[in-house]
This record gives C-alpha cells, structure tokens and sequence, in this order.
C-alpha cells in the first residue's frame, strides 16, 4: 500500500485539492517532537583527536562515521513510521505525522497527538538498536575506531502536545526545553559505562502563555508552598535498553508509566478517583490523602483486594530502581514529597 505524508496541517474535511492532515473527529492535539543524540558532539572529537594522528585516512573515516550517524537516524525514524502506519485506520493512506527535521542525530517530527509518544518510544528504542548495529560496522572496516566507539548510541526527545490552531513556534520551543531537561536528567543518571540512558519528556499545553519547561514545572506542576510543595510529575521517563545505575533510585521507566495508565482505565477502576485526587492536591493536601484512603478503604470494605494488590504492585513497578535499596528508595519519594496515602501502598 502506497501511504501520503499530509500537506496541511489544518484541522478541516479532507479535499481533493490537497491532503490534509488526517486527526481524529475530537481531537485537534499535535505532538510536535524533538530528539536528539546524546554527547555526540563529544564522540565526534574523540574520535576526530584520534584521527588528526593519522591524517591520511581522517576524511574518508569521518565520512563513515558522519554517515553512519545520518543512517542511524533515518532507519529509526523509518522503522516508527512503519510502526505508526500500523496503528491507523485499514482505509486511510495518509499518515497522521509529518517529518520537518531528519538529519545527523536530530529529528523534529509532528505526530498526531495520541500516537506521538508511542512514535517516540519506537523512535529511541530503534535508535539504539541500530546504532549498535552501524558502530559495530565501523569498527569492524576501521580498526582506528574500535577502542573509542561505545557499543551503542542514546537520544532524549521532548514532545510539545499543541493544538492545531496554537503558534508552531511555541510548541517547537517547549519540545526543544523538553528534550534539554530529558538530556540533563539522563547525564546525571549514566550507566556502568558511562553511557546515557534514554528519556523522554513531554507537555500538553493548556494555558495560552507557554515558557520553557523549567517555567511550567515551577508554575504548573508543583503546588503547595514550604514542606508541603509537591511536584506532580515524575519526568523524564527512561527507554531503552540503557539502564541507569548512577543515582538509578532516583530513575522512572515510560514502560510502568504506560502500566498505571492501562491499570486506571481498567473498567473495573473507578476513574473518578484519580482525578478527584490530583484535583484535591491542587486545593488541600490533607483533603487529597483523605480521599484516597477513603478509596483504600471501600475497596477493602467491597473484598476488592486483588485490584487493590495490583495497583500495588503496578505502583511499586513505577518506583522499581535497579539495584536501589529500600532506604534510598524511600529518601527519594520522601524528597518527593510524596503524600503518606501513596507511600503507604509502595
């Protein structure tokens, strides 16, 4: 089947004269996407200092190398796209996604809201996968290369969630500020090989002022004021075969984020109750631990305790840090400011 990139961007009917952007009937939200390697603005001089001492072979090595960063980048960004056309409708062509920026190690990417985040999973996890592949190659054709090339290669993204009628700029400079945070995250949290894992970060935009995303952490997702501050998002969340073990209690991984969110729209689950809690921490802290317990409560009241041991365990798998004992594990969530409802059921 042939498939059609979109050449508008409007939320309208599709029209014989061009090809419109195919969003969903109630739905007008994008996923603007930034990704980009990281530290391969360091590699790339390694391994040009290696290189400058023999200089008959620096063009053509560089060229390899330069190439097979460009590869590595297109075939991920390929194999989402493939994944994405998988989770569209049988009868449509055109794809609910549109490349802006493809090239070295960046991609910028409008994916249609629902299936950005999965397109960026793919995108990362495709991304070390074949890296690995294309480092090995060139370790293999340049003996040069064999002692400074890692065994693979990482990437952040930001996704900007914006509607179709918001300023493409703003989104495009919150998804930037996104894949900057998930960088500095995943610099402090390196693996046995000091290689970066990779994460993501995302935003949906609500208000009509949009800062970077330092601002909005500030002044959208922490609440409270003195000890009682909170901050209402646990971003960024890791991917990837890379696992952290620097500071790794301190690590959340997409994959039980995306768990918790299957358990909660369970039928089974009343949904009310998640949403009456985060809207009670916004007013009064006390008021939101107290509805939880009431929930805690019922559900034991009811004989519900097998759902209720699962949303343990699913809670406790969002929290679940490679090699962190539960003393750290604890200092963290504490350091979170974590309500004692929550901690009580991790």
């Amino acid at each position: 089947m042939v498939y059609y990139w979109p050449t508008n961007l409007e939320f309208q009917e599709q029209s014989d004269e061009e090809i419109t952007f195919p969003f969903l009937k109630d739905n007008q939200y994008l996923g603007i996407i930034h990704a980009d390697g990281n530290d391969l603005g360091q590699l790339s001089k390694t391994v040009q200092d290696k290189l400058l001492k023999n200089p008959d072979s620096y063009a053509r090595i560089m060229k390899d190398f330069s190439e097979a960063i460009q590869d590595t980048t297109v075939k991920s960004a390929r194999q989402a796209t493939i994944h994405l056309t998988g989770e569209v409708e049988k009868f449509s062509r055109i794809i609910p996604a549109r490349p802006l920026v493809l090239g070295g190690d960046d991609l910028t990417f409008i994916v249609r809201g629902d299936l950005a985040l999965n397109f960026t999973q793919v995108f990362l996890e495709k991304f070390e996968e074949c890296s690995q592949q294309a480092l090995t190659q060139l370790k293999d054709t340049h003996n040069e290369l064999k002692t400074i090339l890692p065994q693979q290669l990482t990437a952040c993204a930001g996704i900007a969630y914006i509607k179709a009628s918001q300023p493409f700029y703003q989104g495009y400079d919150l998804a930037e500020s996104l894949c900057k945070h998930a960088k500095t995250f995943s610099h402090e949290h390196l693996d046995k090989n000091k290689l970066m894992p990779s994460s993501i970060a995302f935003h949906r935009i609500t208000t009509s002022i949009i800062g970077d995303y330092k601002t909005i952490l500030e002044r959208e997702l922490t609440i409270g004021s003195g000890n009682e501050r909170i901050q209402i998002t646990m971003q960024p969340y890791l991917v990837g075969d890379v696992k952290a073990t620097v500071n790794n209690h301190e690590c959340v991984y997409l994959t039980y984020l995306q768990t918790l969110f299957d358990f909660l729209n369970e039928e089974e689950v009343s949904h009310g109750t998640a949403r009456e809690f985060l809207s009670l921490l916004e007013i009064d802290r006390n008021q939101a631990e107290q509805a939880m317990q009431r929930w805690y409560d019922n559900m034991d009241k009811r004989g519900e305790m097998d759902l209720l041991n699962r949303f343990e365990q699913v809670l406790e798998k969002l929290i679940q840090k490679p090699d962190a004992n539960m003393d750290q594990k604890q200092k963290f969530l504490k350091n979170q400011n974590v309500p004692p409802s929550v901690m009580r059921l991790l």
